[in-house]
């Protein structure tokens, strides 16, 4: 987690990559940092390549946390 953050930082490709995976990773692991990890790779890269996988994890959490 520490290495996608840290690569996350930046804003080229794979910074990107790097905050979707610590988002992925984080909902992977129930980890409560989830919604934020995504949220925020769809405030800075909204049409990413991981856009929609975001958009449906963030679907999913909402689901499980009315």
């Amino acid at each position: 987690m520490k290495g996608y953050l840290e690569l996350s930082k930046g804003n080229s490709v794979w910074s990107a990559n790097a905050l979707f995976a610590a988002g992925r990773l984080a909902f992977d692991r129930k980890d409560k940092r989830a919604k934020t990890f995504l949220a925020f790779y769809l405030k800075r890269f909204p049409r990413g390549v991981n856009a929609e996988d975001a958009r449906d994890l963030l679907t999913r959490l909402d689901g499980a946390n009315p």
